[in-house]
């Protein structure tokens, strides 16, 4: 290794030569371009608005709840399946909403412009990825499925006409049996299905399958689909392409089957059983009977991948669980260190017997746990580990809960958190993820996406108590975690000053326009209003601070302005008029020509919100072409999604880029521009499945900021409210603002190659001394790795500009520069 190190000095040295060499036979010109910028701080164009620096959080992809939220156990309701279960059930198809999943290229079915594709790169699970399965067919037959789309109801998956031989689509009122197939086992795997057409015209008898074309366009530019979806003649076949996996939409589950695990002390005989006739919360409790011996019989519960717990010595850890018996027992609660097998805490707890207890506990640990690289550990698994900064770790800590002396108890909902050391104040939030957004300087959270879509995420379902809302379970393609709903969320974000932008199905049957105006009533009523009264006696008397609501997501709502009429008449009553945002969930579009009047009829104007969801950038342009195609209409827009799919140096630059034409914004109609909220606010490393575009990451142990993520923290920290008149040539993108006083300004730009920049005010150089802050990598692929955190972070120097420099300086390629100087 030293030898490698060597040789490579030598090289360097040896490049380093060539290139002095390189420059002085050219003049000692280094830089590969010039730019210039002018700015003129008298001239004031607009107010910038600080929630353009927000950021978008999915708990739908992942895992990013488990950055902010302080539970510690992961399956806390026991729902996730032994093997044995999971066994079972594989042939057996389900029906309900569901996503299908490809055996050949492990792409999902989508619908774009009502064509079926395989689409490897998802950005589900939305509605367009899943379907309502239906048995039997609509023909009626035995052992026969249709398959009706959640974002089109009415319309079946079916042939469609295209230059494309057997094509598929999703088409209204099929004839029956071309919307029918047959169930058959996997033709490659019999875990899986094939499905065989039971069309009465020439693809009768056909597979559906990949087939290794792709025609036809596809609306959205983030996520671009790989092969078309066809029947395809049994002759031809390929078998894993005609093999078909049913899941919940993508991503797929990921194994361990369950993440608790069984532990008895040496001598102690006692039985474990997942008890799915006795359930507290959700489908199924944990019932443990110590049968002889001394000791304990308990669970064992490591967290995420069984990863491990990271604990900290000396600290005050507390948390509740539910317990049901027949008779009296006795209880332990416990960390423990499993690396050395030494205990760090421990409570016992007598219980009298009864239906089900909710009880509490608290201890104090005598020790604590490291966290090491866990990629060897054949407990642990590593989940998929994404292209850039994710690690695996075994970090020691377990938390166990079960019985220290004979009896029988089944045990559900278990929650463990740190003390409020490692909180935000009482609330159910880890300190450690909202500093890293403030670190950051995030001013909006918006907290929505494709988990939204389904009913469960109706308003209604996560008002009250956590162990009192629906259960949906608590596996990765579930993980929408009891306690951690939209109303813990806003909670969150009014203790630490971040505006809350909340996201609620807004397409169900109980979807309706009064049910909807209970939200406002439930977040802003007092004690004399029906749900004001709720939220008060569910021990929330302070409203709900939030006034940006989502009415669903990526999809047309139908009901949208009779819900938006509903809604701000309520919020009128409340002395609240015109204070709401509503946000239409219709993807970069508006709304039919009815829909779009019953909407200005209201007369809330930009209140009424359009919801772009980009790419890495592009809002503003869309949002100006709308509100130009559209003249008449008075809508509002927002950017609630970047869906750039990295969180590497590239991303740092578009993210820079677009931030400056947010920022730069000044035309009359950017003032119906209301937030930008990036993708994603966090993530966590070492469990990436789809979307890999935290701008921060976090582990057991740690929490850390990506290249992006600086771009934001680098603007709030040098924030200036108005925005001034700049001109820019060279530099890839540039903005410019003032502040109050009008004595600072700071001047904002990218340079995608290296090259010199003149800085101007008004024509003339700027001199004197100038604070130079600039983020850079020379390899735009690369990101911040846990073991160097700030390997790729903001540097700042002083610079004084002589007249001589004519206010020329240099910055290298790949860079985000923001210069702060006085305007005198």
């Amino acid at each position: 290794t030293n030898n490698n190190i060597t040789n490579m000095a030598i090289l360097n040295m040896f490049g380093l030569a060539i290139l002095l060499l390189f420059t002085c036979l050219c003049g000692l010109h280094t830089v590969a371009g010039q730019g210039s910028i002018d700015v003129q701080p008298q001239n004031i164009t607009h107010q910038v608005n600080k929630l353009f620096m927000g950021c978008h959080s999915d708990s739908g992809y992942t895992h990013e709840a488990r950055g902010w939220y302080a539970q510690m156990v992961f399956g806390e309701s026991f729902e996730q399946p032994r093997e044995s279960e999971l066994k079972s059930t594989l042939n057996t198809i389900p029906t309900g909403n569901h996503g299908l999943k490809n055996f050949g290229d492990g792409g999902n079915v989508r619908h774009c412009n009502f064509q079926l594709y395989s689409d490897v790169a998802t950005s589900g699970p939305g509605q367009d990825y899943i379907f309502s399965i239906e048995t039997p067919g609509m023909n009626g037959q035995a052992n026969t499925v249709s398959f009706q789309s959640t974002n089109f109801p009415g319309k079946y998956m079916a042939p469609i006409t295209t230059a494309e031989t057997g094509r598929l689509g999703i088409v209204e009122k099929p004839d029956k049996n071309d919307a029918t197939f047959t169930i058959v086992p996997g033709l490659s795997n019999t875990s899986g299905f094939s499905f065989v057409s039971n069309s009465m015209g020439p693809f009768k008898g056909y597979y559906m399958s990949i087939n290794g074309q792709l025609e036809g366009s596809c609306s959205r530019d983030y996520s671009k689909p790989t092969q078309d979806v066809a029947l395809v003649s049994p002759s031809s076949i390929d078998k894993a392409a005609a093999t078909w996996e049913i899941n919940n939409g993508p991503p797929p589950p990921p194994p361990p089957p369950s993440a608790w695990n069984e532990y008895s002390s040496p001598g102690v005989v006692a039985s474990f059983v997942r008890d799915t006739n006795t359930s507290f919360h959700g489908t199924a409790s944990e019932r443990i009977t110590f049968l002889s011996g001394s000791g304990v019989a308990a669970y064992g519960n490591r967290g995420l991948g069984n990863e491990g717990l990271f604990i900290q010595a000396g600290k005050d850890y507390d948390g509740y669980f539910f317990a049901k018996s027949d008779s009296p027992v006795e209880l332990v609660v416990q960390l423990i260190n499993y690396h050395t097998n030494e205990t760090l805490a421990s409570s016992n707890l007598s219980f009298a017997g009864g239906d089900w207890t909710k009880l509490n506990f608290t201890f104090n640990t005598t020790g604590g746990t490291t966290c090491v690289d866990g990629t060897a550990s054949p407990t642990v698994d590593c989940g998929r580990m994404g292209p850039a900064s994710h690690i695996c770790v075994d970090c020691g800590g377990q938390f166990h809960i079960g019985l220290r002396a004979p009896g029988t108890v089944n045990i559900d909902f278990v929650y463990l958190q740190p003390g409020t050391w490692g909180r935000v104040g009482n609330l159910p939030v880890l300190k450690s993820g909202t500093d890293t957004m403030q670190a950051m300087g995030i001013t909006a959270i918006r907290l929505g996406g494709s988990f939204t879509d389904p009913d469960y995420y109706f308003w209604k379902n996560w008002i009250g108590a956590p162990w009192e809302r629906p259960s949906i379970g608590a596996m990765w393609g579930k993980e929408i975690i009891a306690g951690w709903g939209p109303f813990e969320f806003i909670d969150m974000c009014n203790a630490v000053g971040i505006e809350a932008v909340m996201t609620t199905t807004g397409v169900c049957a109980n979807c309706t326009a009064d049910n909807m105006a209970d939200l406002i009533d439930y977040c802003h009523g007092g004690p004399t209003t029906e749900y004001g009264k709720i939220r008060i006696a569910q021990g929330h008397p302070d409203p709900y601070n939030v006034t940006f609501f989502e009415l669903g997501n990526e999809q047309y709502n139908p009901t949208y302005p009779e819900q938006v009429a509903s809604m701000e008449a309520r919020a009128a009553a409340l002395g609240m008029p015109k204070t709401m945002f509503y946000m239409n969930p219709n993807n970069a579009k508006w709304l039919t020509p009815s829909d779009a009047a019953k909407v200005e009829a209201i007369g809330i104007k930009d209140h009424a919100v359009m919801d772009e969801h980009v790419g890495g950038g592009g809002g503003v342009d869309i949002a100006k072409a709308m509100f130009m195609k559209y003249p008449n209409y008075t809508m509002g827009a927002v950017n609630a999604e970047t869906n750039a799919a990295i969180h590497t140096m590239s991303r740092a630059m578009m993210e820079a880029t677009d931030l400056n034409a947010w920022l730069g914004c000044g035309e009359p109609w950017c003032s119906r521009l209301h937030f930008r909220t990036a993708s994603f606010c966090t993530e966590r490393s070492g469990h990436y499945d789809a979307f890999d575009q935290g701008i921060s990451f976090f582990l057991p142990n740690m929490s850390w900021i990506q290249p992006p993520g600086y771009v934001h923290s680098m603007i709030t920290s040098t924030w200036g409210p108005n925005g001034i008149e700049t001109t820019y040539n060279g530099v890839s993108s540039a903005s410019a603002q003032v502040s109050d006083d009008k004595k600072t300004m700071y001047i904002r730009f990218t340079a995608n190659t290296a090259m010199s920049v003149t800085l101007t005010m008004n024509g003339k150089p700027l001199q004197g001394s100038i604070k130079q802050t600039s983020l850079s990598y020379p390899d735009l692929n690369a990101a911040n790795p846990p073991s160097d955190p700030t390997m790729i972070s903001p540097t700042t120097s002083t610079l004084m500009l002589e007249a001589s420099d004519l206010g020329t300086i240099n910055v290298p390629a790949n860079s985000f520069t923001i210069i702060e100087c006085s305007v005198a």
